[in-house]
């Protein structure tokens, strides 16, 4: 009776006693807390806040600190992302030490875009604790970042959002003075070059490989009337390369440029695009190569104002064409040169080649200070007070190794406008 009454006491001790181990393994697990994210920031501007960030820094890095350690193996490109709004993942590295994240995209983030940063359920933390997904968003500064007509024929583009730097890393600059940043035409604060028409330069090293046989040049422009001489907005040797010239007050503007001939690789002719808004060609009363001239107040629309200008050149064509926010103004055709012209036979665009000229671009001025011609007179020389440097603001300034149609132009201006 004894024996028989102590075996099952046996055995309820020993069910109690599996029972606490069970208990005292499930709080254990239970104890092991999710992780989750104390801080995010992008550029130091907080993102995990009720409020997304805007106007956020275009090399800016994204920290992300967590409750506590968190396994680095899980901290990988496909675990964190970072995506604009209609596009896929950047290029980015990735690295995890301790209780943070570090995202430092490869390329620099495109203005005016909002991005997402995703942090996937595969991120764990070192003791085992999950993560539950989360987005976070933020916007960078400046306009909309464009896409342009022939993008895959751009060969520069400048977006002036607080940096001299060519926005798609093609080419360098060699030098710059007196440059400050303003508001574009959208208002962006620090997203305009500022030019004060006294000393201000933006130089570019190899700059005259922009000008090439057929060619674009897009760029928006605000002129300051506030001056008592005319504009040398940016070119590379004057008319001996390309420039691009306002007079002080924007009743007119032009295009001077060097093409060379079929006959000889050596030589070269200087013509100018002379856009004065006359209504005045070919059939109107005017010169028998321009082939169309429109009529408007430019007096009233260019100056003091957010304007866009494009010019353009086909070889093989020989026209050329000038464009004032998206609509033709002015266009002219070698092929209607006088019979026996030697313009006649110009073929493409090209830079002079001389001890007196460079290869740099210059935006500010019509060449780089390293070239001497026109030293010798008052509006050519860099260092004379009476010289015509631009005073005004550029913006999205773009060179193509094509001639962009009419439909590019209007497609351009109006998705930057």
């Amino acid at each position: 009776m004894q024996t028989s009454i102590f075996r099952p006491v046996l055995m309820g001790t020993a069910l109690l006693a599996a029972s606490a181990l069970s208990l005292v393994s499930c709080k254990q697990e239970d104890e092991v807390g999710a992780l989750t994210v104390s801080t995010a920031t992008v550029g130091g501007r907080d993102i995990a806040g009720a409020t997304a960030a805007t106007g956020v820094g275009l090399t800016s890095n994204v920290v992300v600190r967590f409750n506590k350690a968190l396994n680095a193996s899980t901290a990988t490109a496909t675990s964190v992302t970072l995506t604009p709004t209609g596009g896929t993942a950047v290029a980015a590295t990735v690295t995890a030490a301790g209780d943070s994240i570090v995202v430092n995209p490869t390329n620099d983030l495109l203005s005016g875009t909002r991005y997402t940063l995703t942090l996937s359920n595969a991120l764990k933390a070192n003791d085992g604790g999950s993560f539950a997904a989360r987005n976070f968003t933020f916007t960078t500064f400046g306009p909309l970042n464009v896409t342009p007509p022939k993008v895959g024929n751009q060969i520069a583009f400048w977006a002036f959002d607080g940096t001299v730097n060519e926005s798609q890393g093609r080419l360098n600059i060699s030098g710059q003075e007196a440059i400050t940043f303003g508001a574009d035409r959208k208002n962006n604060a620090g997203a305009a070059a500022m030019f004060d028409g006294d000393r201000s330069i933006i130089e570019v090293a190899n700059g005259t490989s922009l000008i090439t046989p057929s060619n674009s040049l897009a760029f928006w422009i605000k002129l300051d009337t506030n001056q008592t001489h005319g504009h040398f907005v940016m070119g590379a040797n004057f008319f001996r390369g390309h420039q691009f010239e306002f007079t002080r007050n924007g009743e007119w503007f032009k295009s001077a440029a060097n093409f060379n001939f079929a006959a000889s690789a050596d030589s070269n002719t200087g013509e100018d695009l002379f856009y004065n808004a006359n209504g005045q060609y070919n059939t109107t009363g005017g010169w028998m190569g321009h082939t169309f001239k429109d009529t408007r107040n430019l007096k009233q629309e260019v100056p003091d104002k957010w304007v866009h200008v494009v010019h353009t050149y086909d070889a093989t064509t020989k026209i050329r064409t000038m464009y004032l926010n998206g609509q033709r103004v002015m266009a002219s055709d070698f092929n209607l040169w006088p019979v026996g012209d030697s313009k006649r036979r110009v073929i493409g665009m090209r830079t002079q080649t001389a001890s007196d000229l460079s290869t740099t671009w210059a935006f500010g001025f019509g060449k780089g200070r390293d070239a001497s011609f026109w030293s010798d007179t008052d509006f050519g020389d860099y260092n004379k007070p009476g010289a015509n440097h631009f005073k005004g603001a550029l913006d999205n300034v773009r060179f193509w190794n094509t001639a962009i149609t009419a439909d590019d132009v209007t497609t351009l201006y109006n998705a930057e406008r």
